[in-house]
């Protein structure tokens, strides 16, 4: 994507896949989540492992450290792109921003940290990874998200979970069924569309 006046971050799993569970025998990969369980009938692994440290990571180290104090960037000014369970992390920032305390420690910063911090970002494109209920406020009269979301590849019940706690929410499938990154003008579309929508809110 070649998007004018957009910084494009791209950050690496927190944690080193074990061998066993790597694709390529000898390159090193990565995963986001605290711990690696696998569901013994399915052989699978578990969606949502549990994403405090990797959280904590992306959120005090990568956003408010750097992006907010340092470049002086708002929430408003980022946008979350993730695939599988990246996308599954990005959906879980963007929920907990709900509750700010609980993301990172503004105990110390000044009131204009405070402000720039805010309870939505501009937005999170997921593709094929659902909201980890993990990463969910547990407050029962807890409001919907004000970010806006783009889920591709979910079941229905997958992005009904998504939908539950963000008031906008829009869901695409493609006509493939399997995971992946778009291959295609089609698949391609309504992602670019729901960017562009973003940015043309303008920046804060």
């Amino acid at each position: 994507m070649s998007l004018p006046g957009v910084l494009a971050i791209s950050v690496r799993g927190t944690a080193t896949l074990p061998a066993a569970f790597a694709p390529d025998a000898g390159d090193q990969h990565f995963h986001w989540g605290d711990d690696l369980s696998v569901d013994t009938s399915t052989g699978d692994l578990d969606p949502d492992p549990g994403f405090d440290k990797a959280a904590r990571l992306v959120m005090q180290k990568l956003v408010k450290d750097t992006l907010i104090d340092r470049c002086g960037w708002e929430m408003n000014d980022i946008l979350f792109f993730g695939f599988g369970q990246g996308a599954s992390l990005a959906l879980g920032l963007a929920s907990r921003l709900r509750s700010v305390e609980r993301i990172v420690d503004v105990s110390d910063g000044d009131e204009m940290t405070r402000n720039k911090i805010g309870k939505t970002c501009k937005g999170v494109v997921s593709i094929g990874g659902p909201l980890p209920q993990s990463m969910v406020p547990s407050l029962s009269s807890r409001e919907k998200s004000d970010t806006p979301v783009l889920v591709c590849q979910l079941s229905e019940d997958e992005a009904d979970a998504v939908k539950r706690e963000f008031k906008d929410v829009r869901v695409v499938n493609w006509k493939r069924k399997e995971v992946a990154m778009p291959r295609d003008r089609d698949e391609m579309f309504p992602i670019m569309k729901f960017i562009a929508d973003q940015l043309n809110k303008g920046f804060t």
